[in-house]
């Protein structure tokens, strides 16, 4: 290439959607491991074994210690209340839990999900990827 040439940009995909994130939280678990009752068993790694928020995070922020930028809690927040949206609508929720878009216990019904005794590592990927098939359903795969 000639020095006076330009390289072309990467074209400009915008932020990931919700669907992307938790296909990457569920792609986290499977190469990390899952883990329950803490979102990570040791934030002092860098890639833990994470609960179903903790790869949520993971995906965002690539690291479980740095503090969320705006962009950063915005994208985790939207994925984290997708994911409580599907856990309520497909009945993988337990008895009782409410699911509201507008409700701070979102992060609480996944957690709460998440550490059920009988729960295991396929259910909450599957739940990862149903709940990102299905926002690309309704959304026709757009960002």
């Amino acid at each position: 290439m000639n020095p006076t040439h330009t390289m072309p940009s990467a074209p400009d995909v915008g932020d990931p959607t919700s669907a992307d994130i938790l296909r990457c939280a569920a792609l986290y678990l499977i190469r990390h491991g899952w883990h329950q009752g803490d979102m990570f068993t040791s934030p002092l790694q860098p890639t833990p074994a994470a609960c179903a928020i903790g790869a949520i995070r993971m995906a965002v922020c690539g690291t479980p210690t740095s503090l969320y930028t705006g962009d950063q809690a915005r994208q985790v927040g939207r994925a984290i209340t997708l994911l409580a949206g599907h856990l309520h609508d497909t009945g993988r929720i337990p008895d009782g839990d409410h699911h509201c878009p507008l409700c701070p216990d979102d992060q609480e019904i996944i957690g709460d999900w998440n550490d059920e005794d009988d729960r295991t590592a396929a259910e909450v990927i599957t739940a990862l990827t149903d709940a990102a098939d299905d926002w690309d359903h309704t959304h026709g795969g757009a960002r």
